[in-house]
């Protein structure tokens, strides 16, 4: 998680506006201002304990640099947690999708094999004590409970039959579609929990500089807790200020050239934004005497950032 702030020194922007003359001419041609830059806070994207800061101050990092890194065992845990679930749910769905195995399938025919033996012993039963029961020798009711004993056998045998016809075909078309969908929402989740753990490691964006390390090691963190100060590689800007006879002489493009202590040549900037609204300096109370000391606030990106640090005072002559 990065969140975007812009570094001002007011002490020096403070002098800057101090230092403009008041009675600037109307054809003066330059100004003064200031290097400002800016910062990327690097926040830790959830809650908890860092375990380790992989970047020190002052420090030349490149895009994709680890940075800092959370603790993962509950992260860990959860991701094999839905690596398991989902392991659990493809099966069932493969098993809705073929009959059932050849154990079971041979467990169900012995089955078959059983009734088919009762049937038989039901009926030869039945044949052996008819003779007796139309000779008087076995009461004529006796016939009834033979009859039904046979019926029982054969509904078993009809049933165990079915058993296995049953046991050989797939699961109906309905069971399929929702195990399937099960299987969906298992590997969504298995995603999210292998986000979940990347994100406990913070990397860089993009080139840049640590300007400060807020984080320590074992300190515990909430979500969007900044961690780390970053200043990009091409985050440099000039801030300075033209009076309002000039402006017309500027404009979103315009070239100028800035100098400053330390610098053996001029930097060329490209202007990039003017400010819509004019300001005093130094603040007074606007009058017909005093408006050739309203200034516009101009900034402009720097062709090269060496030797351009924030904060910086510099001359820039459009």
């Amino acid at each position: 998680m990065t969140l975007k702030a812009t570094s001002s020194c007011l002490a020096l922007a403070t002098l800057c506006l101090a230092g403009c003359n008041a009675d600037v001419a109307s054809d003066a041609t330059s100004g003064i201002g200031y290097v400002e830059a800016d910062w990327t806070y690097i926040a830790a994207p959830q809650n908890g304990t860092l375990v380790g800061v992989s970047v020190e101050e002052g420090a030349r990092i490149s895009a994709g640099q680890a940075l800092f890194t959370l603790d993962t065992r509950d992260e860990v845990a959860a991701l094999a947690a839905a690596e398991a679930r989902l392991a659990q749910l493809e099966s069932e769905a493969r098993d809705t999708q073929t009959g059932a195995r050849d154990p079971e399938i041979r467990a169900l025919q012995a089955e078959v094999a059983d009734a088919r033996a009762a049937l038989r012993q039901a009926e030869r039963e039945r044949e052996r004590l008819l003779p007796l029961i139309e000779q008087g020798l076995e009461p004529a009711n006796r016939m009834i409970s033979l009859d039904a004993a046979v019926e029982r056998a054969q509904a078993r045998l009809s049933a165990a039959r079915e058993q296995v016809a049953v046991a050989r075909q797939p699961g109906r078309t309905d069971q399929q579609d929702a195990r399937l969908a099960a299987v969906e929402t298992a590997l969504s989740q298995v995603d999210s929990a292998r986000l979940v753990l990347e994100e406990r490691q913070v990397s860089a964006q993009a080139n840049g500089l640590v300007e400060e390390v807020f984080g320590r090691t074992g300190e515990h963190l909430n979500a969007g807790q900044p961690v780390l100060a970053i200043r990009e590689t091409d985050g440099i800007k000039i801030r300075f200020y033209v009076p309002q006879a000039q402006l017309p002489a500027i404009d979103i493009g315009t070239i100028v050239r800035v100098a400053a202590d330390g610098l053996n040549t001029f930097v060329q900037a490209e202007v990039t934004h003017i400010a819509s609204e004019a300001e005093f300096t130094p603040p007074v109370i606007y009058s017909q005497e005093t408006r050739d000391k309203l200034v516009f606030l101009v900034e402009a990106e720097p062709g090269r950032v060496d030797g351009l640090r924030p904060g910086l005072p510099v001359d820039v002559d459009w």
